[in-house]
């Protein structure tokens, strides 16, 4: 049966409502004796797809796909056995005369061959009713010839056929006659048609028994073919994925192996000091003695230690030159009274071995060192027998400089002379200082048992500074790192799924034919809804996997180029990969829904 008429007169819209791909406004319409407007939307695409058979002016070949998987593909979304399809594939491309064609990909096919796979896709299920939309309007002469032939041999054996088109040639072939104007047809000729076999509504409607796994089977293979025929969309979100999930990964490694390295450095360096004064009224008279020295260094975790007096800047007069010499300006660094002991627990080296026990020696009250920055503004230089400097008039040798110390930079520029010389040469009676280095991590205990040890009458006149114990200030470390990386990793995977997102939506409108093929053919909503879902988890589960192992090769690469020990943690990678599949499934649900809403009758016509 062909149907004529002026452009738009409906023809088009006529077959999408005969073949339930759209609905009329008004009136009944049945098919084997049942209104349609009865049957829920799942029941509609059953029908549709076991009793109609579709081809279009377009082919609606899926690219990526050999002849014989697209003229599958109604098969799968039926739910017929795999065993069962090979041989419908070959009967239906038999029948469309494109058999040596089956494995070449359907993208290579000349306009007419197209058709004819269309064809044969619109036949594999066995329709009842074939129905075509100008199958020949994009087809020279020859084909058109050999797509008419086609159809006088299937409508001979029992397929109805129905035919909407503008070619005369086409409508002349017919065996029945129609013509579509001003909204109602219009019979020219009447043959005896084949007409439509009746067979019960659930036996059009009902659906294969299949089982789970082979549905998910056909689904993972449909999402795998719409992937891989789209190299260059999948290449884009299989790298989009991965940043998301090979950031997580990376941040995680660098900053554990970040945080394992600082408190490491911690531990080796300032973690380990406590320093004691005495408050009160007679904190400037109170020296801290030998014995109370021992007492200190005798504590459990203490490894060294020793007293020191720091001299206000105001307090003393340190030149280069005697007191009666014009010399250069007053010296404006640090006077410090020290002992041996202190000065080896600042980690202080001098240019002169031995230097530093001059402070404990015999010539104790006559001897000074000079940090390298003081020297430098007092003019020393080596080597030092007789140059000396003057504290408010006394004279001191200078025995060493002090060249380099770990713990006190204040040293450089300090005049530095023993604890007597302070007191008893000099006549000053500034607090004293006692400071001890602890095993790591014993600082806050020796800082808690000092004032007792000390003075255990009154332990609060001791105040005690020592600082934070490793433990906390690991904790620390890992809570601004872990913060930082939590940030770092929400910000990456919104990035992620946004641009997977954009890119699934894109994919959606670019796909539009194939969608309106898949329900013209019997997809339900779901169905399609679906196999988008099944498509971002499959390239989540792919990206997430490349991702972490990228993740893990950054943070190495990070590691070794700073120098340091690497860790990386399994759970990491693991959860790099469950990040990337739920990128992919987070950023597919809007364009699954924008994908099943798309009504196939619009999109075929576009």
């Amino acid at each position: 049966m062909g149907i004529t008429g002026p452009s738009g007169a409906g023809k088009s819209s006529l077959l999408n409502v005969l073949g339930l791909l759209d609905t009329m406004d008004t009136g009944t319409y049945t098919v084997r004796g049942v209104s349609v407007s009865d049957l829920r939307p799942g029941q509609v695409d059953s029908l549709r797809s076991r009793t109609f058979g579709f081809v279009f002016q377009s082919s609606h070949a899926i690219g990526g796909r050999t002849v014989a998987k697209n003229v599958e593909l109604p098969l799968a979304i039926l739910g017929v056995p795999v065993r069962d399809r090979a041989s419908a594939v070959a009967t239906a491309l038999e029948q469309a005369g494109i058999r040596h064609k089956a494995n070449d990909d359907a993208a290579l096919l000349s306009g007419g061959e197209r058709q004819r796979m269309a064809i044969a896709r619109a036949l594999v299920h066995k329709p009842d009713v074939l129905l075509l939309d100008e199958p020949t309007g994009n087809l020279d002469s020859r084909n058109t010839e050999q797509i008419i032939a086609l159809l006088h041999r299937l409508n001979g054996a029992g397929v109805t056929v129905v035919v909407v088109t503008h070619d005369p040639v086409l409508a002349a072939a017919a065996t029945r006659q129609l013509i579509l104007t001003d909204g109602r047809l219009r019979e020219t000729r009447r043959e005896e048609a084949t007409t439509l076999k009746r067979h019960t509504l659930a036996a059009a409607t009902s659906s294969r028994r299949i089982g789970p796994l082979r549905r998910f089977s056909d689904a993972l293979s449909d999402a795998v073919y719409g992937i891989t025929g789209k190299p260059l969309r999948t290449l884009l979100l299989l790298l989009v994925v991965m940043l998301g999930s090979g950031g997580l990964v990376a941040a995680d490694g660098i900053s554990q192996s970040a945080a394992n390295q600082i408190s490491g450095l911690l531990t080796t360096a300032a973690l380990d000091e406590v320093y004691a004064t005495v408050s009160g009224d007679d904190a400037a008279a109170r020296q801290f003695s030998s014995d109370d020295l021992g007492t200190a260094l005798a504590l459990d975790g203490v490894r060294s230690g020793g007293v020191q007096i720091d001299v206000g800047n105001g307090d003393a007069t340190v030149t280069r030159l005697g007191p009666s010499a014009r010399g250069p300006e007053r010296f404006t660094g640090f006077l410090t009274g020290a002992d041996t002991g202190i000065l080896h627990a600042f980690g202080a080296k001098t240019t002169t071995p031995g230097a530093i026990e001059a402070l404990d020696g015999p010539f104790a009250l006559d001897v000074a060192l000079v940090g390298q920055e003081a020297a430098a503004n007092l003019g020393i230089s080596g080597p030092y027998p007789g140059q000396k400097v003057w504290v408010d008039g006394h004279s001191f040798s200078v025995v060493g400089i002090i060249d380099a110390s770990t713990r006190n930079p204040r040293l450089s520029n300090s005049v530095v002379v023993s604890n007597e010389a302070i007191r008893q040469r000099i006549g000053l009676t500034s607090a004293a200082t006692m400071f001890l280095t602890t095993e790591p991590g014993m600082s806050n205990a020796v800082g808690t048992a000092l004032p007792l040890a000390l003075e255990p009458s009154a332990p609060n006149s001791v105040k005690v500074q020592a600082l934070a114990d490793i433990g906390s200030i690991r904790e620390g470390v890992n809570e601004q790192l872990n913060g930082l990386v939590l940030i770092m990793a929400l910000v990456l995977l919104v990035l992620a799924v946004l641009a997977t997102a954009a890119v699934m939506a894109s994919s959606v409108l670019t796909r539009r034919s194939e969608i309106g093929l898949r329900r013209a053919i019997g997809a339900s909503r779901s169905n399609v809804a679906s196999l988008f879902f099944l498509e971002g988890l499959t390239l989540g589960a792919a990206g997430g996997l490349a991702g972490a192992a990228l993740g893990v090769l950054v943070a190495l690469l990070a590691c070794v180029a700073q120098g340091w020990s690497p860790s990386l943690s399994a759970s990491a990678s693991a959860l790099g990969i469950i990040v990337g599949v739920l990128v992919g499934a987070v950023s597919t649900i809007a364009p699954a829904v924008q994908a099943s809403r798309v009504q196939p009758a619009l999109a075929l016509r576009s």
